[in-house]
């Protein structure tokens, strides 16, 4: 059997198992929960194997048990700063021993954005891929400044975050 689920997959399974990997990018857009799946089923999109349609069907269990994602904004007072929360995963693919990164993107308690992607560098460590992922949370981080600054926030609004020590 696992050799069977090395064989890669012709015409239409292909196309199904494409077409069911880009549904899944799809709803990632709106449930954070399922960007990793997205992003591990979508390398795999140019040439997939039998095998690959399993972490397909654990997505589709668990979608069926958590059909509908609700995202609520409730009022808060005007927030002064971003959050940026970023993690990674050492060497989390088995294949190619990349890493994963992953950040959140808060506005006060309101999410704005998340990601998670495979680093393009091969980390040698620990440190190096957390490195890399808050390297990339930063300059995306920046990225939202610059757009703030644009829809017309002014920078005497935001307050450096009183959780963070302030670096000399």
């Amino acid at each position: 059997p696992e050799d069977d689920d090395a064989t890669p997959l012709q015409g239409s399974e292909a196309s199904q198992y494409r077409a069911v990997a880009a549904r899944i990018n799809f709803l990632a857009q709106d449930r954070a929960e399922l960007l990793f799946a997205a992003k591990e089923c979508s390398r795999h999109m140019s040439a997939p194997l039998k095998g690959d349609f399993g972490p397909m069907k654990r997505i589709g269990r668990f979608l069926a048990g958590r059909p509908r994602s609700v995202t609520v904004y409730a009022w808060q007072d005007r927030p002064t700063c971003f959050s940026v929360y970023t993690d990674s995963n050492w060497a989390g693919c088995k294949a190619s021993r990349k890493s994963t990164s992953g950040a959140v993107f808060l506005h006060g308690s309101h999410m704005l954005k998340a990601f998670s992607r495979t680093q393009a560098n091969i980390a040698l460590s620990a440190a190096e891929a957390e490195l890399y992922a808050t390297v990339t949370a930063a300059s995306e981080g920046l990225g939202l400044k610059a757009m703030s600054l644009d829809f017309g926030m002014r920078p005497h609004e935001w307050r450096r975050s009183q959780t963070i020590p302030r670096l000399l």
